[in-house]
């Protein structure tokens, strides 16, 4: 009987890697594009006003000290929020609706292999009978 849950054990580590593995690639393979780009320029801007608002600094210093040049043009808090509502947004919730589908999916196939290995336990326990 062990030897079926052991085969049952690795099925179900196999079936969750490669249903896991695809969402999770595609997820990092997107988050570069677009939740790095946005999460940057939020924290270049934010930098960017504290050291004007608090530091007192001037923009070209501001610019400066933040590496970029003076006449780089930062995006306002409207177009950043736009960019978040157009792009960020969509791309966590598509992210978190594959995620829900593929976690039923995993616990339908969980259910299906538990079945399976009871089936077994129970034909074998009457056999032995």
């Amino acid at each position: 009987m062990k030897w079926i849950v052991r085969i049952a054990l690795v099925v179900w580590i196999v079936i969750g890697l490669a249903l896991y593995i695809p969402v999770f690639k595609e997820y990092h393979m997107n988050k570069v594009q677009f939740i790095n780009v946005w999460t940057y320029n939020v924290q270049l801007k934010n930098d960017y006003e504290y050291l004007i608002n608090v530091k007192k600094l001037s923009e070209e210093q501001a610019k400066e000290k933040l590496g970029l040049k003076a006449d780089t043009i930062l995006p306002s808090k409207e177009a950043l929020a736009s960019y978040y509502k157009d792009y960020v947004k969509p791309f966590e919730t598509a992210f978190y609706e594959q995620l829900e589908k593929t976690t039923i999916t995993f616990l339908v196939f969980t259910i299906i292999i538990g079945m399976v290995v009871v089936g077994f336990d129970w034909t074998y326990r009457k056999e032995k009978r």
